[in-house]
């Protein structure tokens, strides 16, 4: 299944989406970290996290994982100050970045 999402950002600062699909399947240490972050929080983890990011040490389109679990990532768009204080337009496979 594939979804196109145009949002003007001027207009609409952020943005929430859920996608339904079936029911993932945890390894025993993710379901275990899962269990006591929604215990503590009252509120359940996302399955995975992708979050692109500006990194002056690591090389754009390089994958960043988090070390405590391999859920969360980030990919560096950009790197260096050759961009900075400027607003840059990003089109991205979500999907295709995270797997």
């Amino acid at each position: 299944m594939q979804t196109s999402l145009c949002v003007n950002l001027t207009i609409h600062q952020c943005v929430w989406w859920q996608l339904l699909q079936a029911t993932p399947r945890f390894s025993a240490k993710n379901a275990m970290l899962s269990e006591l972050a929604h215990v503590l929080s009252g509120e359940p983890l996302p399955y995975a996290t992708l979050m692109y990011v500006w990194c002056n040490v690591c090389a754009p389109e390089s994958i960043i994982v988090n070390p405590h679990t391999d859920r969360i990532r980030k990919l560096p768009l950009e790197s260096g100050p050759a961009k900075l204080n400027r607003w840059m337009n990003y089109e991205r496979n979500v999907h295709a970045d995270f797997v």
